[in-house]
């Protein structure tokens, strides 16, 4: 992805019970261990970051579907000079449903989209 890239994905949020209930659906950044390795030695890299967040309420007994577009710069990191900077890797998105929720869902999974960073010279070979 360049820094003109979006990143789209969507969730549904379904509330089970017989109240109306409100969401926090959260969306954390986590760089690849690779990445994390090379500019450790730099400066300190987040074990995950806060990308996005959407607060939803659904009413008894439905489902809601929160959509998220967010920009390449999402899943960069900031580097020494405190600019954000895409790293070239393979990187997570981990969808969490609020604080208490942390990444897992009630039947103990977890949602993660894979968002791959490329190199200026792999971005010309999928050009072509």
């Amino acid at each position: 992805r360049s820094e003109a890239d979006s990143i789209r994905f969507a969730c549904v949020v379904a509330n089970t019970g017989a109240t109306l209930g409100d969401e926090v659906v959260q969306v954390y950044h986590v760089a690849p261990e690779p990445v994390r390795d090379a500019v450790q030695d730099k400066h300190p890299v987040p074990l995950k970051s806060l990308a996005a967040f959407e607060r939803v309420s659904v009413a008894p007994k439905a489902m809601v579907d929160v959509g998220f577009t967010l920009p390449a710069s999402a899943v960069g990191l900031v580097d020494e000079q405190g600019h954000r900077k895409l790293m070239p890797g393979m990187h997570s998105l981990v969808i969490s449903l609020g604080s208490n929720g942390g990444s897992r869902f009630v039947d103990g999974s977890t949602l993660t989209v894979a968002v791959e960073v490329l190199t200026p010279s792999e971005q010309e070979e999928v050009v072509q």
